[in-house]
């Protein structure tokens, strides 16, 4: 299943115009303060990197299509 979200991942990038190298960002983390973490699904995506770029880049790519500034 993981590979197929990040396969998934993958496409909506392309289709929405961006190489996964131009959606990699020099900040560690995901796209959510870790401090403030308090579900499960939080606390996974914290502890792992990357589910980490995974979320940096679908946030990235949700405030795209909703026609927000990168």
């Amino acid at each position: 299943m993981g590979r197929l979200r990040y396969l998934l991942m993958f496409w909506v990038a392309c289709a929405l115009g961006w190489a996964p190298a131009q959606a990699r960002d020099n900040v560690d983390g995901p796209s959510f303060d870790c401090a403030r973490a308090t579900t499960e699904f939080e606390k996974a995506i914290c502890a792992d990197s990357d589910l980490s770029a995974a979320d940096r880049l679908m946030a990235r790519l949700y405030s795209k299509a909703k026609g927000g500034i990168l």
